[in-house]
């Protein structure tokens, strides 16, 4: 979740709202200037509005997303202090262990929720375990008593998913 939330709050910030709305108003007042005679030219600009429409859309959906995420993460980690609070107020274990359930429970409706919000289908609710996972190979560190110069050479530079 706490991944999900930096996402969307990183597409937010990197986003320019104002620009989409600046350019959808320039895009609808280019088509009612363009004659008959360009067809072309409309279907491409209508392509284009309807683009930046789908924007601002997504936008409004990532801001909602936001929203829903921050309740969710709130409402979590009252449970958890609750449940401590619980565990330290009393020493029954099945009193514990039903809690524990219940916890269990409240999870899978945060991951119903997430599940439904628009956007969530491109993210994962699975976090690899392995930098495999991620779309990195793992390499062996050589032995200690190969040279430096036998090594391979290893290229740096930005790491592009």
């Amino acid at each position: 979740m706490l991944l999900m939330q930096q996402g969307i709050e990183t597409y937010l910030a990197e986003t320019d709202a104002a620009a989409i709305d600046d350019n959808l108003k320039t895009v609808e007042e280019e088509i009612k200037a363009l004659t008959p005679e360009q067809q072309r030219l409309k279907a491409s600009k209508d392509a284009l509005r309807t683009t930046l429409v789908q924007h601002k859309k997504s936008l409004a959906d990532a801001r909602e997303n936001l929203d829903v995420l921050n309740s969710e993460i709130s409402r979590l980690e009252h449970e958890i202090q609750l449940l401590r609070a619980d565990a330290i107020a009393n020493r029954n274990s099945d009193f514990l262990s039903a809690k524990i359930d219940a916890s269990v429970g409240s999870l899978q409706e945060s991951k119903a929720i997430l599940q439904s919000m628009s956007n969530v289908s491109e993210m994962s609710l699975d976090i690899p375990t392995e930098a495999a996972g991620l779309g990195f190979k793992t390499i062996e560190a050589p032995p200690p008593e190969v040279p430096e110069e036998e090594l391979p050479k290893v290229k740096r530079g930005r790491v592009h998913a």
